[in-house]
């Protein structure tokens, strides 16, 4: 806890009488932020409608040369902050934020008579380009369509166009769970893992993550997503192709270490982690592929328990979560990316 001149600090910087309402209307869209850590690991935090994020910053970086701020000006951030249908406290940001920023700016927060039930940060590197020109605050752009087919080659352009995708996505899930509650844990969830992946840096992979959580914003909105039988054979072929490529690069890291422990796993313990049911549901989707008439509904029924069994056969596996959590930094994404494809297959076949 911040000692009581920093408080009073704090409270001169940002009066919990003008945070407060400024927070509350960033539960209705984008608020411009700057926030910072001192070296004591106290937060810091200002906000406004209309001057850009990284003025902010700079007028935090001023403030935070008078006598007990002692500011860490590499924790300094810059951006926006909304609400998401979770109450999560939202954070768009140029860069990560150092550790522990999460619970100490919720702990500020709190303080400041601001529920939420979490921060959370979003990198958009973009926003290092960001002017200080003061604007009217707005939700991050909508972006363009995803391309359709092979990933993007990665670039800074095509993660700062995924984060703002992601972002876009996120402030659906209000409109989206206003009319269907029941889908706010599944995608709230969804979008958590999502932006993990994307926080991994591997374009690939963020990209199918991305896709997988547009299609369950879809579905959850009851808008038509993509529901022909050759776009569920394609999402399924082609999210496992890329999940057991993760695989193969994560036995080539176990394997590289030289221990005889680590070597056995990967040899013969993730050897049939997504196979198995994988082949019944593989012959499903062909059948329903074909199905016509009075057999296209057995067929889908059939595909749709298919996915399901798939996914239980896959997700009761011993080492899912020790693989998608590896220490070896080698994003796989079973639980990201598999499993918003098999449920996206298992609600629209």
């Amino acid at each position: 806890m911040a000692d009581k001149k920093t408080e009073a600090l704090l409270e001169d910087l940002m009066p919990a009488a003008r945070l407060k309402p400024y927070m509350t209307h960033a539960r209705e869209e984008a608020v411009n932020c700057a926030v910072a850590f001192t070296k004591a690991k106290d937060a810091l935090l200002v906000l406004h409608p209309r001057t850009k994020g990284r003025k902010l910053a700079a007028g935090l970086r001023d403030a935070g040369k008078k006598p007990g701020f002692d500011l860490l000006p590499a924790s300094v951030l810059y951006g926006n902050v909304h609400f998401d249908a979770d109450g999560q406290a939202v954070f768009t940001v140029q860069k990560e934020p150092m550790g522990g920023m999460e619970q100490k700016l919720q702990h500020h927060l709190k303080q400041s008579g601001v529920a939420a039930s979490a921060v959370l940060f979003v990198v958009d590197e973009n926003l290092e380009n960001e002017s200080e020109e003061s604007v009217e605050a707005s939700a991050p752009p909508p972006p363009p369509p995803l391309p359709s087919g092979s990933p993007p080659t990665p670039s800074t352009s095509d993660h700062a166009a995924l984060v703002r995708r992601l972002a876009s996505l996120i402030q659906l899930i209000p409109k989206v769970t206003a009319a269907n509650p029941a889908a706010l844990p599944a995608l709230t969830a969804q979008a958590a893992s999502t932006n993990q992946v994307l926080k991994s840096g591997d374009i690939a992979a963020a990209t199918v993550a991305i896709e997988a959580f547009g299609h369950a914003i879809a579905t959850a909105s009851h808008a038509p997503p993509p529901t022909s039988t050759t776009d569920l054979l394609a999402l399924f072929r082609d999210t496992k192709e890329d999940v057991d490529a993760g695989l193969s690069k994560l036995q080539e890291a176990m394997r590289a270490t030289q221990d005889e422990d680590m070597i056995r796993i990967a040899d013969l313990g993730m050897y049939g982690m997504t196979d198995g049911e994988g082949v019944g549901l593989m012959k499903a989707l062909f059948e329903l592929r074909g199905a016509t008439g009075d057999k296209r509904a057995t067929a889908a029924k059939a595909a749709r328990d298919a996915a399901a069994a798939y996914k239980a056969a896959v997700f009761k596996h011993v080492l899912v979560d020790l693989v998608d959590a590896n220490p070896y930094g080698v994003p796989v994404g079973i639980r990201a990316k598999l499993g918003p494809a098999l449920d996206t297959i298992a609600t629209t076949a």
